[in-house]
């Protein structure tokens, strides 16, 4: 397994944006938005009167779509990637690009639409069906999660009686997090096993003091809404997503890993420590894939769909619904709301996730409701947090233009 992960939330903000809105939201009963109403307005406004980044509904100019194509090519070339992705939905248009490989032994070339890990992406979909089960009254965002969890897990869980569905799905239930030197020693040992989360808990660290409320990541939390989400519906994780998701949008694509056999793209990550990558792709290697942590299989043009369901087209999630979700807590810079980061950019406001240690993948997906612009990145290697960031925010300044001169405000930090 690679290093831990609770700084890859704070490397995606520090990335994406440079400079981020750092607004004061407390723990749960208090949580705000992150942007307060005169702030994104006084954006818009701002935007709306520079038409050089106004987004056209037209077709990308070729000269655009040649520069997006040079930007990525030499981005990978620097970075010495396998293979990259780069996926952009405007209005009307998609515009999506491969480069490299998806198998560097057979030397076959990656495409647009090949399937990847999406590791941490995954807790997009956990929330919206955790979030589909509370409209239906299946579940609630109060409960104690010693109320749907297995007596013997429960038990072992700190102050499970005390700790919310909504802490877990925020990652503010103060849970510790997995022990990865550990879980990494019984990967090595069994390297193929396919794990339950029951199985994971063992893994568990010691408790650090901590307060419930304040951010700080733990994969424990959406393992145990794997579970949580089986009791209240009623059936598995995959099944779940399936019926709730995938079928409703159509996504041919998308899939919890284990649950299906469709060839995904290989990865590479270096698991040895020998200084060169290996190929990690199931069924070599299992980190504990298929959990509700890093669930998912999914491609580039499906998380478009995905998200075009979930913020244009509304077909997911009530307005109710969403507004629980986009409702963020503080992180070291930036913001959580349940399952998604939120951020301030040079291009306004962002919603989505990134993972840098799914195994052999990296990956990146935002939102932009100013521009309603979507932008998806992946790479078939791991342990390069900066990759899909970094090619995010290069299509960006293509696109949009290098937006420097937004108004600064009190509770900004450019």
């Amino acid at each position: 397994m690679s290093r831990p992960a609770p700084s890859r939330y704070s490397r995606f903000a520090q990335l994406l944006a440079g400079s981020l809105l750092v607004a004061s939201c407390g723990s749960e009963p208090g949580a705000k938005p992150l942007l307060h109403q005169e702030i994104s307005t006084q954006i818009q406004g701002w935007l709306a009167q520079q038409p050089e980044v106004q987004l056209k509904s037209s077709l990308f100019p070729l000269a655009t779509e040649s520069k997006l194509s040079q930007t990525l090519e030499r981005h990978s070339k620097a970075m010495k990637l396998p293979g990259a992705v780069v996926a952009i939905a405007a209005s009307q248009q998609t515009w999506v690009q491969a480069t490299g490989s998806s198998d560097l032994d057979q030397q076959v070339a990656l495409q647009p639409d090949d399937r990847f890990r999406l590791g941490n992406l995954s807790e997009l979909f956990a929330a919206v069906v955790c979030l589909q089960l509370v409209e239906e009254e299946s579940l609630s965002l109060k409960d104690p999660i010693a109320n749907w969890l297995p007596t013997e897990i429960s038990r072992s869980i700190p102050d499970a009686k005390k700790i919310t569905v909504r802490q877990l799905l925020n990652h503010t239930s103060a849970l510790p997090d997995l022990d990865v030197a550990a879980f990494e020693q019984a990967v090595k040992a069994d390297p193929s096993h396919r794990w339950t989360a029951a199985e994971m808990m063992p893994f568990m660290t010691q408790p650090a003091s901590r307060a419930r409320g304040g951010f700080t990541y733990s994969r424990l939390n959406y393992l145990l809404l794997e579970l949580i989400i089986e009791r209240a519906g009623g059936s598995s994780l995959a099944e779940a997503i399936q019926t709730r998701i995938v079928q409703p949008l159509d996504l041919k694509n998308t899939y919890v890993e284990l649950s299906a056999t469709k060839t995904i793209a290989h990865g590479y990550q270096d698991w040895d420590g020998d200084g060169s990558r290996e190929d990690v792709t199931q069924p070599l290697i299992n980190t504990g894939l298929g959990l509700g942590n890093q669930a998912m299989i999914s491609n580039a043009p499906d998380l478009i769909r995905f998200f075009q369901a979930l913020f244009q087209q509304k077909k997911l999630l009530t307005p109710a619904a969403q507004q629980q979700m986009l409702t963020i807590v503080e992180m070291r810079k930036g913001g959580y709301g349940l399952g998604i980061l939120n951020s301030l950019t040079r291009w306004g406001e962002t919603w989505g996730q990134t993972d840098a240690d799914a195994t052999g993948f990296s990956s990146a997906v935002v939102y932009l409701p100013v521009h309603d612009l979507i932008v998806v990145a992946w790479t078939n290697t791991a342990n390069a947090e900066s990759q899909p960031i970094s090619l995010i925010d290069a299509s960006l300044e293509i696109v949009l233009g290098n937006l420097s001169k937004i108004p600064a405000s009190a509770t900004t930090q450019w």
